[in-house]
């Protein structure tokens, strides 16, 4: 990795070609507020995104996981307010969305979720109260979406219900009373 910066804090985060990390590790750049850009050279592997690995990266906009991850841990980009952009590539090995991993991503609207997500829940976007809706790709074997809102494949269980669905559908109820 190399940093493109004259200042003593982090702005691009650069993985060059071919680079192979089994994990960036637990807070490994939690704080760097003036982190804007993450970028992979091709074929670069990351397998794991640590505890708290980028927590509070406030300047940050866009994610990649690259679809060499097969584990996104707890608080991993929690805080990052300024994220509205997840971009989960669909890989071939299961990817695990732990608890909280994108909580309190403000500005997080919509996201992807692809075929090879085998694990997450609700509490993942936990504080995400811009997001609005959730796409499972129709050949996830694990999870189903309908209008944003997330389901198990069996759609006997309801997974995730976004807060800024909640709050469109109480104001349209609102105005459709008055």
């Amino acid at each position: 990795a190399t940093v493109e910066d004259a200042t003593p804090s982090l702005a691009i985060l650069r993985f060059d070609s071919g680079v192979n990390v089994s994990i960036i590790g637990q807070s490994a750049f939690a704080g760097q507020s003036n982190l804007t850009t993450i970028t992979y050279g091709e074929n670069t592997v990351v397998k794991t995104i640590g505890q708290n690995a980028f927590m509070n990266c406030s300047a940050l906009t866009e994610i990649t996981i690259l679809k060499s991850t097969t584990k996104v841990e707890t608080n991993a980009f929690k805080g990052c307010n300024k994220v509205y952009k997840v971009d989960i590539q669909e890989g071939t090995e299961a990817l695990v969305i732990a608890n909280k991993a994108f909580a309190d991503c403000t500005a997080l609207q919509s996201i992807k979720i692809p075929k090879n997500v085998s694990e997450f829940n609700g509490a993942a976007f936990d504080g995400c109260t811009a997001l609005a809706e959730i796409i499972v790709d129709p050949a996830n074997p694990k999870f189903y979406s309908e209008s944003g809102v997330v389901y198990n494949a069996a759609k006997t269980t309801l997974i995730f219900y976004p807060k800024a669905l909640i709050w469109r559908n109480a104001l349209c109820e609102a105005l459709a009373t008055k």
